[in-house]
């Protein structure tokens, strides 16, 4: 079972933790690898996290770790993949947190969140740090409407990572 110690929580995830909105009662954790970012969110009891990763043997290993710390009522792990997951429209403030990956996968997950919510979507936020190419998503980030509230740039193992607050 993974053991979670949040004092070792990489700069950029301590960064990213610090940019979710106080009144968002559900975060998304897309792309969560070992579900630090959302695991930490609850140990600060930020309101339900949902997990969502597509590798198996993550999300059984995260379940059985969150079974183990949390209430359910606090957490959900879905086993899918972010860029065609069915993203339904809840009563609550979301913030989308896509962290980790590139830029193709990024623009494919919010492409994704903005069919199943359509001008809802507008009304929720996004945490993004993308990997790479962070000057064609924010290029093409504005094509769509988003406006980057609060942006960070963190060094981490020697490279710059930028993170976006977008609503």
């Amino acid at each position: 079972m993974m053991s979670f110690d949040p004092s070792k929580l990489s700069p950029r995830l301590k960064e990213l933790s610090k940019m979710v909105p106080a009144n968002v009662q559900e975060v998304w954790d897309i792309c969560c690898d070992h579900g630090y970012l959302g695991r930490y969110l609850l140990t600060l009891a930020r309101g339900k996290v949902n997990f969502l990763d597509q590798v198996p043997g993550i999300i059984d290993e995260l379940d059985q770790y969150l079974q183990s710390e949390f209430s359910p009522d606090h957490f959900r792990t879905i086993m899918a993949d972010g860029r065609t997951y069915p993203y339904k429209l809840s009563q609550t403030l979301n913030c989308f947190c896509i962290a980790g990956v590139g830029f193709y996968t990024v623009r494919d997950i919010i492409q994704q969140i903005e069919d199943c919510l359509g001008s809802h979507i507008q009304e929720q936020y996004l945490l993004i740090g993308s990997q790479k190419n962070n000057f064609k998503l924010r290029q093409w980030l504005r094509e769509r409407g988003w406006k980057i509230n609060q942006e960070r740039m963190v060094l981490e193992n020697g490279h710059f990572r930028e993170l976006w607050l977008l609503h």
